[in-house]
């Protein structure tokens, strides 16, 4: 059976959002968000324990944004006659952020990602018996170290920019669903009578969602080119010719 909502016509009070006063710390770690989690274990969370939005979250503030620049690039795509594209303008409102992610999430793929194989491989050769003697144990310590500091930012980088991108994603589509919910409310009696409401409600339910699905894979267009030549260097290395049979046989 499903919980009845009592319906009420006063404004909920919301607390204030921790996220807005935490620290680096705090935002690495999601422990911000602890008090909330402690209240989840005791009791079923209604709307007076979710915290505020946060300021640059609010659908009127990101689409009173992405608005300003879209009529923006309608003017320049008048000026220069050509037809205006929406993704220009998400390109200028969201770009820059998803452009220093990608970089932070490429960092955390191509240098620590992929080193770990490497070091472990070379830790694993200190214990070889056959080992050299160049292999002394200050270079396992020094591998075992930069393996563990590479977990250790492997972690911490990629949920990072996770979070971050999906923020971005999420601020996207609330900014593309503000347009179009004022833009319903700007078309006339005619233009409403010959638009279904089902398109509307397919262009904010399915449409506008596939943000949060585009935009984060999107980084491994050109990051997963880079791992595999970086791959196919170091297995040169190792096994000569073979390793571009064995990619080629992998991609195709």
């Amino acid at each position: 059976m499903y919980r009845e909502i009592p319906i009420t016509d006063s404004k909920v009070e919301r607390t204030h959002n921790p996220r807005c006063n935490a620290n680096f710390f705090e935002i690495m770690t999601h422990s911000w968000i602890s008090n909330l989690l402690k209240i989840g274990r005791h009791r079923d969370l209604n709307e007076t324990d979710l915290y505020t939005t946060l300021d640059d979250q609010k659908s009127s503030t990101l689409g009173d944004k992405l608005e300003k620049i879209w009529r923006s690039e309608l003017a320049n795509a008048n000026s220069m006659n050509r037809k205006p594209k929406l993704l220009r303008a998400l390109l200028r409102m969201f770009g820059a952020k998803l452009m220093l992610y990608g970089l932070m999430f490429c960092i955390t793929e191509i240098i620590f990602n992929m080193s770990q194989p490497i070091l472990i491989g070379e830790l694993l050769a200190y214990f070889n018996p056959n080992h050299s003697e160049d292999t002394d144990i200050k270079y396992a310590y020094l591998c075992s170290s930069g393996l563990v500091f590479s977990i250790f930012m492997t972690i911490i980088l990629f949920y990072y920019t996770y979070e971050e991108i999906m923020n971005e994603t999420m601020k996207a589509r609330v900014a593309c669903s503000s347009l179009i919910y004022r833009k319903t409310l700007c078309l006339s009696h005619k233009s409403f009578g010959e638009t279904a409401v089902g398109q509307v409600m397919n262009l904010i339910s399915n449409d506008v969602n596939r943000f949060d699905y585009a935009i984060h894979h999107i980084h491994y267009l050109w990051i997963g080119p880079l791992q595999i030549i970086i791959g196919i260097y170091f297995l040169w290395q190792e096994i000569g010719v073979s390793s571009l049979i064995g990619t080629a046989t992998f991609l195709f």
